[in-house]
């Protein structure tokens, strides 16, 4: 079960970046667009994520994946990694969300950056997949001296 902090951190309007590797030990990195809790108590999320870069969906298959969450006005930072439980084509529900997340995103580096929301959605993938994921390790992030500490998942 996610704490209410972290769950701020995990809510629309922060940024969202996905580690991938390959079976060759190859790293990869690409921005996710939304992330939704679908089982608290098994700790399930869904990424939906660009899937512009065919690697990073190629990597996929190696079933382990982190994403790294972050609160654009505040700097508030978690690490989720886990085990991959199912990669599909997004639903409408996903492109629904994906639409509310990233304008919440797009509005805060508007707010702290002075970032025309306009040139902001240039950063929108041509495609996405989404990922459903349990997440086994969780990480505060947060810039400063406990960055990289574990933080209990019960």
């Amino acid at each position: 079960m996610f704490s209410a902090d972290v769950m701020s951190i995990l809510e629309a309007g922060t940024s969202l970046i996905v580690g991938t590797v390959g079976t060759d030990g190859e790293p990869r990195a690409t921005r996710a667009f939304a992330l939704t809790v679908v089982d608290g108590t098994t700790n399930r999320v869904r990424v939906v994520i660009s899937a512009d870069d065919p690697v990073v969906v190629d990597h996929l298959q190696t079933g382990r994946i982190a994403v790294t969450a972050a609160d654009v006005r505040t700097l508030r930072s978690a690490q989720l990694k886990g085990r991959i439980a199912s990669v599909d084509a997004p639903a409408d529900a996903d492109r629904a969300l994906l639409v509310e997340h990233s304008e919440s995103f797009f509005r805060a580096i508007s707010e702290i950056d002075g970032h025309d929301v306009v040139v902001s959605r240039q950063l929108l993938p041509l495609d996405v997949v989404c990922v459903e994921m349990i997440v086994d390790e969780l990480y505060d992030q947060t810039p400063g001296p406990t960055a990289g500490r574990a933080v209990s998942l019960a």
